[in-house]
């Protein structure tokens, strides 16, 4: 029964709602997804925050730790960089992909990134902070 924030609207997530207070923010929201600038409002008051890779993309990443610096922050994703550098900045865990295929994955990515491509040719990996 965490409260738990998603940054970005991710297939199923609907699921989760039984067992979390869930709140998803979407740069373009759908269904009960709240607008991204809620951010401001809604990330301080949350235990856990999954934020994708593409944060660092458009520029977002250092408000959204800083908006969520006193709960668990989980980057996610294929864009997600694997640097312990981000522990430095509150992060707590980093699931990324480490490429094994690199021609796979180019052509998943010139193609317009299917997950499949990239779960195919690259391992997911989570990486923990240290105390």
């Amino acid at each position: 029964n965490k409260k738990v924030a998603v940054i970005g609207h991710f297939p199923n997530l609907e699921e989760l709602i039984p067992y979390c207070q869930l709140s998803i923010l979407e740069r373009n929201p759908q269904g009960l997804d709240f607008p991204d600038p809620a951010c401001e409002y809604i990330l301080p008051r949350q235990e856990i925050v999954f934020i994708t890779g593409t944060a660092f993309t458009n520029k977002t990443m250092p408000r959204l730790l800083t908006l969520a610096k006193d709960s668990q922050i989980i980057l996610v994703g294929p864009t997600v960089p694997i640097s312990g550098v981000l522990f430095n900045y509150n992060v707590d865990i980093i699931s990324s992909t480490v490429v094994l295929d690199e021609e796979l994955v180019w052509t998943a990515v010139k193609l317009g990134g299917k997950m499949k491509a990239f779960k195919s040719g690259g391992q997911m990996v989570n990486i923990k902070k240290l105390c």
